[in-house]
């Protein structure tokens, strides 16, 4: 897994909402229409591709999008 396959995914999963110019340092909570189903999805994507289960918590505690593929690289020991 790396970083740039990731963003694809996030953009992929969050198209609907205009996520397309996401990079490394998008702050999550900046993106233009994040709501709480957004939220869900992305934990779902998660968890199927990475084989990864985060938490509301989990999510609180991060800010940018590098910030999540680090936990989720670091919770699926790649």
């Amino acid at each position: 897994m790396d970083l740039s396959d990731f963003i694809h995914h996030l953009k992929a999963e969050f198209e609907d909402f205009h996520a397309v110019n996401l990079s490394e340092q998008t702050v999550l909570n900046e993106i233009e229409g994040w709501n709480s189903m957004h939220i869900l999805l992305l934990v779902a994507m998660i968890d199927v591709k990475y084989n990864v289960l985060l938490s509301g918590e989990d999510l609180k505690g991060l800010g940018t999008v590098k910030e999540l593929f680090e936990l989720v690289k670091h919770r699926a020991n790649l």
